[in-house]
């Protein structure tokens, strides 16, 4: 974003915090609409959990309404939601820690790939080219990627749920991962 953009969009910001400051309803589900996919990704990344997720972001604009009156942003209002959310997801990961850093390590490789291919695609073309690309997999392979993605099971709760043995279901996952992206590669030119 270049710097005459983003002096429009703090200027723009600036006037719906004045007009949520007022109780403006439409103000504040336009900040929602303009910033609550960016707070998901990033709790999504940290969290590694969909519901998690939702709930940071559905707490930071909780927050931002209930203190609607007496709000006071001194950076931008792009930082203000960014940091109640960072701080919402240290206190998730605090609480959570066990069973979030579990999940982490175990994903945190695998989880990354995705979301990476997945920001990538940000039209309907290339969403139905990856989903296309998925059901070319053999069926094994295409059910434990279906499996990663979409239920974000561990590689541990895969093996368990197709009774298979750990190893095989991270080799057909790597294995995936690599027909993946030679079949995508004439999509996105990676």
């Amino acid at each position: 974003m270049d710097e005459l953009e983003n002096n429009k969009t703090e200027v723009e910001d600036q006037g719906l915090i004045s007009l949520i400051q007022k109780g403006d309803r439409q103000a504040f589900t336009r900040v929602y609409n303009k910033y609550h996919k960016m707070l998901y990704g990033l709790a999504l990344r940290y969290l590694k959990n969909e519901e998690l997720a939702k709930d940071a972001v559905q707490y930071t604009f909780t927050k931002l309404w209930e203190k609607h009156k007496i709000i006071s942003i001194e950076v931008s209002l792009r930082n203000y939601l960014y940091t109640i959310t960072r701080n919402h997801i240290l206190n998730q990961i605090r609480k959570n820690k066990v069973e979030i850093a579990h999940h982490y390590q175990e994903l945190q490789g695998d989880q990354v790939a995705i979301e990476d291919t997945l920001q990538i695609m940000d039209n309907d073309e290339t969403i139905q080219a990856f989903h296309d690309a998925i059901q070319k997999l053999p069926e094994r392979k295409r059910e434990i990627c279906l499996l990663k993605i979409r239920e974000q099971l561990t590689h541990s709760e895969i093996a368990e749920q197709l009774n298979i043995s750990l190893s095989t279901v991270k080799i057909d996952f790597i294995q995936s991962k690599e027909l993946l992206r030679r079949q995508l590669k004439k999509v996105f030119l990676f």
